[in-house]
């Protein structure tokens, strides 16, 4: 059995020959809206003395909302691997109910039509503490779909009438984006 030569020799030589794994962002904030189904973008939290306080998008209980985002796969993403889509929110009380979060997507390569899109779901519980940070991890993804700098458009959404859903007050949605594993620190090629 071959011993790995570490991640510094693998560095140098533009390659990664252990395995190691990233994080693409997405700050709800930076999102967009559609217009026709928006969360409410309201103070969670304040000083306790009626300062301005800091905001974020809820997520209703009674209806669907979604925000949009344009993502691009990273040129560190080793292809063939699966990516693992992720949603960091806050229960607004200290409900225990399922939440049932959702990505709506569809992705090409350079060179390739966007074809029809997909869903993808993940449930999770509130912890019972009102405002706690949590993370929903969704299953891996896309193993035979993505490529380096390939593009996603994405809809992210509470699925709040499925009967699986049962939380009953708003879902704070702060971040989403998705873990995936690197095979370099780039691509050795000049291109987009």
């Amino acid at each position: 059995m071959r011993k790995s030569k570490g991640f510094f020799y693998g560095l140098f030589n533009g390659k990664i020959d252990t395995e190691l794994w990233n994080v693409a962002r997405y700050e709800a904030i930076s999102t967009n809206l559609g217009g026709s189904k928006d969360p409410d973008f309201l103070k969670f939290a304040d000083n306790g003395s009626g300062s301005q306080g800091v905001f974020a998008y809820h997520f209703d209980k009674s209806q669907e909302q979604e925000l949009y985002q344009t993502v691009t796969i990273p040129r560190m993403y080793k292809e063939g691997t699966n990516i693992y889509p992720f949603i960091h929110w806050m229960p607004k009380d200290s409900g225990t109910g399922t939440v049932r979060w959702a990505m709506e997507f569809s992705n090409a390569s350079i060179g390739e039509v966007f074809g029809n899109t997909v869903f993808i779901y993940k449930e999770q519980s509130g912890e019972g503490t009102a405002l706690i940070h949590q993370v929903a991890i969704f299953d891996g993804v896309g193993a035979a779909g993505f490529s380096k700098s390939g593009m996603g458009s994405v809809r992210v959404f509470r699925d709040a009438t499925h009967e699986n859903d049962t939380y009953d007050a708003d879902a704070i949605l702060v971040e989403f984006g998705f873990v995936y594993e690197m095979d370099s620190v780039g691509t050795s090629t000049l291109d987009v």
